[in-house]
């Protein structure tokens, strides 16, 4: 129900997987973390309901960042500070309504998917994308496609020429 036992770890040398525990509410046992060798995934916590206190992260263009299967899941706050990652999936997280923790997000080396995400009705989060390779956004039942056209209309602006994969998003 709890990672708090690891308050003092500030360094992981691979990936960081926290994962299949139903019960954790929160990854406040992480927040003195300043370095992911690989990358990040965080996922089947069904009573996560924020991801915050991540601050400290320090970021390389080879962090990869999975968020999935969290079902109560309503914010990524904790990802305020990270302005790059290689990849970024966003899968199955039926309460998560915004992406604004993403804010200061600038380049996407590789992907970028946000699928079956049912709450989702708000990517404004993504607007300070500069670069993104692949695009991956498909089935999220309340985020209107007209929302989806603007933000890769944006991305094609910049020169953008990434495969794309668009489809299944809200009629509205």
């Amino acid at each position: 129900t709890s990672i708090n036992g690891l308050a003092n770890l500030t360094t992981v040398g691979g990936d960081l997987a926290i994962g299949f525990n139903p019960a954790l509410a929160n990854i406040d046992g992480v927040n003195n973390l300043t370095t992911v060798g690989g990358g990040m995934g965080i996922y089947f916590n069904d009573g996560l309901a924020t991801i915050d206190g991540l601050t400290k992260l320090s970021i390389t263009p080879d962090f990869w960042i999975m968020i999935a299967d969290n079902n109560a899941l309503t914010s990524i706050q904790g990802f305020s500070s990270m302005s790059e990652v290689n990849s970024l999936q966003i899968i199955r997280n039926g309460a998560l309504e915004h992406l604004d923790g993403l804010a200061s997000l600038t380049h996407v080396h590789d992907g970028l998917e946000l699928q079956n995400n049912n709450a989702l009705t708000n990517i404004d989060g993504l607007s300070g994308l500069e670069s993104v390779g692949d695009v991956y956004l498909y089935s999220n039942a309340t985020l209107c496609q007209s929302l989806v056209d603007t933000f890769t209309d944006m991305l094609s602006e910049l020169g953008w020429s990434g495969s794309r994969d668009i489809h299944d998003n809200a009629d509205c």
